[in-house]
C-alpha cells in the first residue's frame, strides 16, 4: 500500500531535508528519497511524455546540487 501527501510549503524540494513527519499522534520515519511522479513528464494535450523527460531531469540536477 502506498500513501501520497499533499504539503504546500514555499521552499523548493523541502521534503528532501525531512527524517520524521508527524500527523496527529502518528510519527512516520522517512527512510529514503522516492523518484518523482512520471506522469509530470506527460504532455496533457498530446499525451506524449517528453523526450528530455522534464521537469524531472532538473529536479534531479537541483537535487544533486544540494546535496553536495
Amino acid at each position: 500500500m502506498y500513501l501520497t501527501w499533499v504539503v504546500h510549503s514555499n521552499e523548493a524540494l523541502e521534503e528532501d531535508s525531512w527524517a520524521i513527519i508527524e500527523i496527529n499522534d502518528n510519527r512516520f520515519r522517512l527512510q529514503e528519497k522516492t523518484q518523482r511522479c512520471i506522469f509530470i513528464t506527460i504532455n496533457l494535450n498530446t499525451f506524449k511524455k517528453s523526450e528530455e523527460v522534464q521537469p524531472l531531469s532538473s529536479i534531479a540536477a537541483i537535487r544533486a546540487k544540494s546535496s553536495q
